[in-house]
């Protein structure tokens, strides 16, 4: 059995929406209990029919009698008509109850409707989502838009802009060249303090990669100086390079004389 899902999937399924293969064992439970009703009991096609809708529609409660001449039912076909109901009665469920989303949500798609309004209270969840400034810039309308319509979540955008503050050092709400720079020589420190974990001190990789994801910037800059991947530079000395700048994740931190100059990794 789980070789026919596995085929199914990888021909067709995975291809297809839940709502249609949903309706599509719809279509294939029906044309089974017509087979049934035709073959076994040598009924008509309507009857056969009503039958595998009735069936499923009422759990055979107004299903054609399945009895034969002696008034008794046959094992075999007692045992089909109850596993037909059984796994029958939630798929007829199922598919409804889709057709009926569908058709209340098309029937609610189509009415006009006024724009939304923006109230105050709105206004304030991300006036001071990127910089604290009491004003909505685009950036933060859309958000507050995509919010409404419900396309994304609250935690969704928490999140997001918790991983904006890690590259926005300065806290500006916006990112600049430098900043981008210094964010990929941070992952590619990270990157290689977990091979090296992974590797020379026989951690698991995906320890490795849960530890070097917890040390902050400034663990990370001291035990890549250790490791001879950064170079220090005085950062007084007006000649060093234009995008090297203090390893913190945030301007007021305290951070050790070191600048993101990271040594070539050995071969």
């Amino acid at each position: 059995m789980d070789y026919i899902f596995e085929l199914w999937h990888a021909a067709i399924g995975q291809y297809m929406s839940f709502e249609s293969k949903a309706m599509i064992m719809l279509v294939l439970w029906i044309l089974m209990g017509i087979i049934f009703g035709m073959a076994s009991q040598k009924w008509t096609f309507v009857r056969s029919l009503y039958f595998a809708v009735a069936a499923m529609s009422t759990a055979g409660l107004q299903a054609v009698d399945v009895r034969g001449s002696d008034g008794n039912i046959d094992d075999s076909v007692a045992w089909f008509v109850a596993i037909f109901c059984v796994v029958g009665v939630p798929i007829f469920g199922l598919a409804v109850g889709i057709a009926a989303n569908t058709f209340v949500s098309k029937l609610v798609q189509g009415r006009r409707q006024l724009p939304p309004d923006l109230s105050e209270e709105d206004f304030n969840e991300v006036a001071n989502l990127s910089v604290d400034d009491n004003i909505v810039e685009f950036g933060e309308f859309f958000i507050l838009e995509m919010l409404r319509r419900g396309t994304v979540k609250k935690a969704d955008i928490d999140a997001v802009k918790l991983a904006y503050d890690v590259i926005d050092v300065d806290n500006s709400g916006t990112l600049t060249p430098r900043e981008v720079r210094r964010f990929h020589k941070i992952c590619a420190l990270r990157r290689r303090y977990a091979a090296y974990l992974n590797l020379h001190e026989g951690m698991e990789h995906d320890n490795a990669v849960d530890w070097v994801t917890q040390m902050d910037t400034e663990a990370l800059a001291k035990k890549a100086l250790k490791l001879g991947w950064l170079c220090k530079v005085d950062l007084d000395d007006p000649n060093r390079p234009s995008d090297s700048r203090p390893l913190t994740p945030h301007a007021n931190r305290a951070a050790p004389d070191v600048a993101i100059e990271v040594a070539p990794e050995e071969s």
